[in-house]
């Protein structure tokens, strides 16, 4: 787990690089070329070997595509990190060229922050979520400390209402087109 927003960037641009590289290959083998009196030779891309080939590229084996996903998500944390820029490969080469063993100084900063901001967020904020509403803590608050944390501001509490009434007043103008389209209410 990361909390850098880069990971997600490149984990995205990684699956659609492998769309873009399914389409223009499926494309490529559909192209289809006519001869036209005239007009000489047109090409065209058939629509059904066009599909046909996209569906050719579906992966049925869960293995190899679960290993292709976790591969793909390694290539996207690790290139973060990693001394050159690479394209996305298959196999040992992708684990071990970009261990952190193998970092740049500006890429062993990266990382560092990256899992220094990972221990501070899970053992300092997400790690005690889990007692903030506990019943056994729930019990030990005073009347004005669960006043505290369940307060709503008034501009929320007007916003709620509101929108409420709004939506009340819209429920009741569809009564009258739904009487006379004929459905029950």
């Amino acid at each position: 787990m990361t909390y850098n927003h880069y990971f997600t960037d490149k984990w995205q641009n990684i699956k659609q690089q492998r769309l873009h590289t399914i389409v223009k290959d499926s494309a490529n083998a559909a192209t289809v070329t006519v001869r036209e009196k005239g007009y000489g030779n047109r090409e065209y891309i058939s629509s059904e070997m066009f599909h046909r080939k996209i569906d050719n590229h579906l992966e049925q084996n869960m293995d190899k595509y679960s290993a292709q996903q976790a591969l793909d998500v390694l290539d996207a944390y690790y290139s973060e990190y990693a001394p050159h820029s690479w394209t996305s490969g298959y196999g040992a080469f992708i684990l071990f060229q970009n261990t952190p063993a193998n970092l740049t100084l500006q890429s062993e900063r990266k990382y560092f922050t990256d899992v220094v901001v990972k221990q501070v967020i899970e053992r300092h904020l997400v790690a005690s979520l889990s007692e903030v509403f506990s019943p056994i803590v729930l019990t030990r608050y005073n009347d004005q400390e669960i006043h505290f944390l369940a307060f709503e501001q008034p501009e929320m509490i007007q916003t709620r209402e509101n929108l409420q009434s709004n939506d009340k007043t819209l429920q009741e103008s569809q009564k009258p087109f739904r009487i006379a389209l004929g459905h029950s209410m």
